[in-house]
């Protein structure tokens, strides 16, 4: 009985990891969003008064995008590697869910392409086209 324990306790404890980092996404990306709308209002005020403040802005802006995809790139290769280490670690007769809700087997690589990695790209290229438009 007490290593069906130590098996129930391993998995939380591996449940406990990947929602710390499903955490860590959720804040970055909602940080990320507030951020860029603080920006794009800013935007709003400084449009056709300021080409100076308009690249300011942009800058900002693709900046703060890249460095929050750095910090999602390394929640997903956290996860990645919380998969990985769960599939050596978990007990050969475990039979419970598994520690992700979905987790694409065939093509362990599209946790990169998730809609919350790709949004700071998104950003960064509506930066792009703000520079591109807005400065004469």
């Amino acid at each position: 009985m007490q290593g069906a324990n130590k098996d129930e306790d391993c998995t939380a404890v591996f449940r406990q990891m990947v929602q710390h980092e499903s955490e860590q996404i959720h804040r970055r990306v909602s940080w990320l969003g507030m951020f860029q709308g603080f920006l794009f209002a800013g935007l709003g005020f400084a449009w056709g008064k300021s080409s100076l403040l308009i690249i300011l802005l942009s800058l900002v802006g693709m900046t703060v995008a890249f460095l929050v995809f750095l910090a999602l790139m390394a929640a997903t290769l956290a996860l990645r590697r919380l998969r990985n280490d769960w599939l050596k670690c978990r007990p050969k007769d475990y039979i419970g869910p598994g520690i992700f809700g979905f987790y694409p087997e065939m093509a362990p690589f599209a946790g990169f392409a998730a809609p919350e990695n790709l949004l700071p790209w998104v950003f960064i290229l509506a930066w792009a086209l703000v520079i591109v438009i807005g400065v004469k």
